[in-house]
């Protein structure tokens, strides 16, 4: 929907004309407020900004703090070490599994994998989200709003994975306007609360 609104701050000052996606990210980040009052160009039909954008059909969930984003990921690193306990046993009964190195680094990688491959399967559920970030009331879904598929949800993982080892790439979301680390922005998604 291309439609172009006005948006009336409580200071007094208007701020637009703007997109209702603009308007939705605006809220998102606490720029706009949901009582603040918004119409579209022209109109003298003013509502609240939160009204406005569900009549609309936007997406109004507000983006995840840098928090609650911070300790779902390490809850979720909890799993992890958890996972990797829980296959212990099973590698110790593999032969020469954990007596050097080399054994040491393939565990780690076994347990990691079956920890990025149970986030891709939780995201792409109606769960929407890892276990740390259903337990804060976040979910991952795409910049449309819309659930991922395994595909997109494997791939944001994948590129979780090839980034993670740069911390520059954990910082971003304090930078981009939807609270986006890079494995978002490639794949396109936005971590929300709901």
């Amino acid at each position: 929907m291309n439609v172009n609104i006005v948006v009336k701050k409580r200071n007094g000052m208007i701020l637009g004309p703007i997109s209702l996606e603009d308007l939705a990210s605006l809220l998102s980040t606490g720029q706009v407020l949901r009582n603040e009052w918004a119409a579209e160009v022209g109109s003298n039909d003013w509502q609240e900004v939160q009204s406005l954008l569900k009549k609309a059909g936007a997406g109004s969930n507000p983006m995840a703090s840098h928090l609650k984003r911070f300790v779902a990921f390490v809850v979720d690193c909890a799993l992890l070490v958890a996972i990797s306990f829980a296959l212990s046993p099973l590698m110790e009964q593999m032969p020469t599994v954990l007596n050097n190195h080399w054994d040491k680094t393939r565990h780690f990688i076994l347990s990691f994998a079956v920890w990025q491959f149970s986030i891709s399967l939780l995201q792409a559920s109606k769960m929407q989200a890892s276990v740390g970030k259903a337990m804060l009331g976040l979910a991952v879904v795409g910049e449309d709003n819309r659930r991922l598929s395994l595909t997109q949800s494997i791939a944001r993982q994948f590129a979780f994975a090839a980034t993670s080892s740069f911390l520059v790439f954990f910082l971003m979301p304090l930078f981009t306007r939807k609270r986006q680390a890079a494995h978002d922005v490639m794949l396109h998604t936005v971590v929300i609360e709901v």
